[in-house]
């Protein structure tokens, strides 16, 4: 994602892409940042099993998830 960042800000620079290249690489970009959030948010979901009650309420806790900051 970044290598592609790299990549559209340096066409930019060197005004050498279309229109249709900034939609390509935008939307390669857009896919790959999906898929890591995906990853993100799934690893969260994947805690449930496995910590305990106890861990669990810190791990809220610390992400700010507890009634305390709500």
């Amino acid at each position: 994602m970044v290598d592609l960042e790299f990549q559209l800000q340096n066409a930019f620079k060197s005004k050498n892409l279309t229109k249709e290249d900034v939609e390509n690489m935008t939307n390669q970009i857009s896919v790959l940042d999906g898929k890591l959030r995906s990853v993100h948010l799934n690893a969260h979901i994947d805690m449930i099993d496995v910590l305990n009650d106890v861990q669990t309420k810190l791990y809220d806790e610390l992400r700010g998830y507890s009634s305390d900051h709500q």
